[in-house]
């Protein structure tokens, strides 16, 4: 194994699977907290970011309530 492969290897393992070279974490968790913001009906910002209130909404009305509750409780 060649010194810079696995110089790149232990980097991304530092960083971790999503991140990427150059990404900035701060800037990353100020956009999501922005997210919060985008539902302009509501007065006060949403609990999660917009897409993923969607998604949360969406499940409400597609998913049959036992598999529902799986998804708020796993471990119940």
């Amino acid at each position: 194994m060649r010194n810079g492969h696995a110089n790149g290897t232990a980097e991304r393992a530092r960083r971790g699977p999503l991140q990427q070279e150059g990404d900035d974490p701060a800037a990353w968790a100020a956009y999501a907290h922005q997210q919060r913001h985008t539902a302009s009906h509501f007065p006060d910002p949403l609990v999660l970011p917009g897409v993923l209130h969607l998604a949360h909404k969406v499940s409400e009305y597609l998913l049959p309530p036992h598999e529902r509750e799986l998804l708020l409780d796993p471990e119940g």
